[in-house]
């Protein structure tokens, strides 16, 4: 039997689909089932099957647009130096994609003084200090003092009950800030990673609890 080019050509876009379904790795397979599916509709345009050319060819451009879209979400990213330490020693259960995303979604903010937050009241946001020092104080007595690094109004957010103390402002602080709300959707739209800042949030709290022990 003799082949003819536009059957060799049909033909090497089904060997390409039939080894993309052995590949184990996702992309890889959308990748092939693609190519494959070029090469058949090529074929059928060469032999003026425009119904074999549309189907192949709509069905190669979704996979390429899924294997392209795995590629993208799979390349490393680069954090910061800047924000690097506050990665490696808070966020590290979070991806570098994960990391970035929400820390983009945050908004940075300065304080020289005053209240951040005013016990009795309930906090619309989550705070992480960057730069400075955040006081914790009640009754007029500085309980104590945050640095980079340290959450606050978290516990609000935790128990949804009012703030306990207030938050100033030691001087130059500079904090970036979270709506909880937003944090509340997250547990919705991505529960995965909602999990993941709660345990960050609560580490935080235990770490807060065991330094008060230590001061007692």
């Amino acid at each position: 039997m003799t082949l003819t080019p536009i059957d060799t050509i049909v033909n090497c876009g089904y060997v390409l689909m039939l080894a993309g379904f052995f590949l184990r790795d996702v992309m890889w397979l959308r990748a092939a089932v693609a190519t494959g599916q070029a090469f058949v509709a090529v074929s059928g345009g060469l032999a003026g099957r425009p119904w074999v050319l549309f189907w192949n060819a709509l069905f190669m451009l979704i996979n390429a647009l899924w294997a392209a879209r795995i590629y993208h979400e799979r390349r490393p990213v680069s954090i910061p130096a800047e924000i690097r330490d506050l990665y490696d020693q808070i966020f590290a259960a979070l991806s570098p994609k994960e990391f970035l995303a929400f820390w983009s979604s945050g908004i940075v903010k300065d304080w020289e003084s005053g209240v951040v937050v005013r016990a009795g009241e309930t906090p619309r946001d989550i705070f992480l200090v960057i730069d400075g020092m955040a006081r914790v104080e009640h009754g007029g007595r500085v309980l104590s003092s945050l640095s980079r690094g340290r959450f606050f109004a978290e516990m609000s957010f935790l128990t949804g009950q009012p703030a306990s103390a207030d938050i100033h402002g030691g001087g130059n602080l500079r904090a970036i800030s979270w709506p909880q709300q937003q944090l509340r959707d997250l547990k919705k739209a991505k529960p995965a990673l909602f999990m993941k800042l709660q345990g960050i949030l609560g580490c935080d709290i235990a770490a807060k609890l065991r330094e008060a022990n230590e001061k007692k």
